[in-house]
């Protein structure tokens, strides 16, 4: 069970840093579309 705890926080953590550049990369395209 505390295997599938770590696999799960680390799950958490990966898909939570993935919304980040995601949102990130829209914000990105959104400046460099406004000039």
């Amino acid at each position: 069970p505390e295997s599938y705890e770590i696999l799960q926080a680390m799950a958490t953590k990966t898909s939570g840093f993935r919304m980040k550049i995601n949102h990130f990369a829209v914000v990105q395209a959104g400046l460099l579309q406004r000039r």
